[in-house]
């Protein structure tokens, strides 16, 4: 993220989605915040599209940039 208002808003909301194209999730919020702007989602379904999954969060959180993905060699 790049902009300040939009991280306060994401990490302080209570306020989160439970499903995603139909699919439950589950979010874990940190007990702290990280002095950088930044968003790590873990563990996404390999039913999900990487690309689907980049969109819905450039869509939602219209400061996002630079969405990398890490591929473990475990599930």
């Amino acid at each position: 993220m790049n902009n300040k208002e939009d991280y306060v808003a994401l990490v302080s909301t209570s306020e989160w989605q439970t499903k995603i194209n139909g699919m439950d999730i589950v979010v874990i919020q940190l007990k702290y915040n990280p002095d950088s702007f930044a968003l790590m989602v873990r563990h996404v379904s390999p039913e999900l599209d990487e690309e689907g999954v980049a969109n819905e969060m450039q869509r939602t959180i219209v400061s996002s940039e630079r969405i990398k993905y890490i591929h473990y060699a475990y599930q």
